[in-house]
């Protein structure tokens, strides 16, 4: 996992990688504007305080959310080449790169930045930019949400009639992601409960 915000570089063998603190854009996201994109969001609510929901979140180790990220990626790519989209070099073998950034209060929600890409080759891919919000529901619950822009893991996804598909792995992406998380979120909750008794 990266630290927010990430910075452009070159890193060994052409590899662009985030680092400083001045970048506010991975170098994927700023020179491939012409790939297609769509704007997805998935919920879910927790029967856990928001504040819980943001500890547990702050506990969860990097390398978690990076498999998360990961696994989400390859139920997108399956699910694309099942509709006939040849992916390329940018199949499940590649590596995913995931930048999340510190979370700023919004009055009784908590939001936090968040980037992945697709690192293949000398090529750095995005696949996801936006946020991880987590709003208080009730008096004890916690709504944990994910939305903004999905790119699809291949640049020959162009046409407008592809927008389906485009769309349905885009949605199946956050789906799988946030539902990892959300596992992810109540299991640290609960272990934090259990080292207190």
């Amino acid at each position: 996992m990266r630290p927010w915000p990430p910075n452009l570089s070159k890193g060994p063998a052409g590899v662009l990688q985030f680092s400083g603190r001045l970048a506010r854009v991975p170098p994927a996201l700023s020179t491939q504007t012409h790939r297609m994109n769509v704007f997805v969001r998935y919920f879910v609510e927790l029967p856990l305080p928001a504040s819980a929901v943001d500890d547990a979140l702050n506990r969860i180790p990097a390398a978690w959310l990076v498999g998360m990220a990961r696994e989400a990626q390859v139920l997108a790519e399956s699910l694309l080449l099942e509709a006939g989209v040849d992916l390329g070099a940018q199949r499940a073998g590649s590596a995913v790169d995931l930048a999340m950034a510190a979370p700023i209060r919004l009055g009784s929600s908590t939001a936090r930045q968040m980037t992945w890409s697709a690192v293949g080759g000398a090529r750095s891919l995005p696949i996801f930019r936006g946020e991880i919000e987590i709003a208080r529901v009730g008096h004890n619950g916690a709504q944990l949400s994910v939305s903004g822009r999905y790119w699809p893991p291949s640049g020959s996804v162009r046409l407008a009639s592809d927008r389906a598909i485009v769309l349905r792995a885009g949605e199946a992406t956050l789906h799988e992601f946030l539902d990892r998380l959300a596992s992810a979120v109540t299991m640290a909750d609960q272990l934090v409960h259990y080292r207190a008794v």
